[in-house]
C-alpha cells in the first residue's frame, strides 16, 4: 500500500500496481514513472528497502502530483515565451533604430554626391554614426576640400597664365613697333 499526502488528501491503504511493485520487491529494480492514486495521476519513484542481510523487506516511494509538475513546466514555458517575445521586440526595435540611422547617413551621403554633381565643392556631409559611414562621410568631406583647393590653384594658375599672355601680347606689340621703327630708320638711312 502507499501513503501520499496532498492538501489533506491521503492515499493510505491504496494499492500499488502489482506488476510495478513486483519488479521493485522481487527483482530489486527501481521504478520511476507515472502512477495513479485514487484516480489522480502522479509522477513517482520507488526503490527497494533492504535489511542488514541484503534481503528486500519493502519499498519506499515518493510521488508528486502531475498537476504540480506540469504547472511548473507551464510556468517555465510561459517565462521562456515572454522572455523570447521581449528579446524579439528589443531586437526589432534596436534593428529599426540602427537601420534608420544607416538610412539617414546614406541619404546625407547621397545629397553630398548630388551637390558634388552640381559642382558645389563647398557642401559638407554631417554624419555622427560612429561607424564606417561616418568614416566615409569624413573621407567625402576631405576629398571635396582637396578638390576645392585644387580648383583654386587651377584658377590662380589660369589668372597667372592670362597675365602672362597679356604681357607676351604687349611684348609682341612693342617688338612689332620696334621692328617697324627699325625698318623706317633703315629706309631713311638708305635714302640719306
Amino acid at each position: 500500500s502507499s501513503t501520499i499526502r496532498d492538501n489533506g488528501f491521503s492515499a493510505v491503504g491504496t494499492f500499488f500496481d502489482a506488476a510495478k511493485s513486483g519488479a521493485v520487491l522481487t527483482m530489486g529494480r527501481r521504478y520511476i514513472g507515472r502512477i495513479g492514486v485514487l484516480g489522480r495521476p502522479y509522477r513517482a519513484g520507488y526503490a527497494p528497502i533492504y535489511d542488514s542481510e541484503k534481503r528486500i523487506v519493502g519499498m519506499l516511494g515518493v510521488g508528486i502530483p502531475e498537476s504540480e509538475v506540469f504547472a511548473l513546466r507551464d510556468r517555465l514555458v510561459s517565462f521562456f515565451a515572454v522572455t523570447l517575445l521581449l528579446a524579439i521586440i528589443l531586437s526589432f526595435s534596436f534593428g529599426v533604430h540602427r537601420g534608420s540611422g544607416i538610412v539617414s547617413s546614406v541619404k546625407k551621403l547621397r545629397k553630398g554626391i548630388e551637390a558634388f554633381g552640381r559642382g558645389d565643392l563647398m557642401y559638407r556631409v554631417d554624419i555622427h554614426s560612429r561607424d564606417e559611414l561616418e568614416e566615409l562621410g569624413e573621407f567625402f568631406n576631405l576629398t571635396l576640400s582637396e578638390l576645392l583647393t585644387a580648383k583654386k590653384q587651377l584658377e590662380d594658375c589660369s589668372v597667372n597664365i592670362g597675365r602672362l599672355e597679356s604681357t607676351v601680347s604687349q611684348s609682341r606689340e612693342q617688338l612689332a613697333q620696334a621692328q617697324k621703327r627699325l625698318l623706317e630708320c633703315e629706309r631713311m638711312a638708305a635714302m640719306g
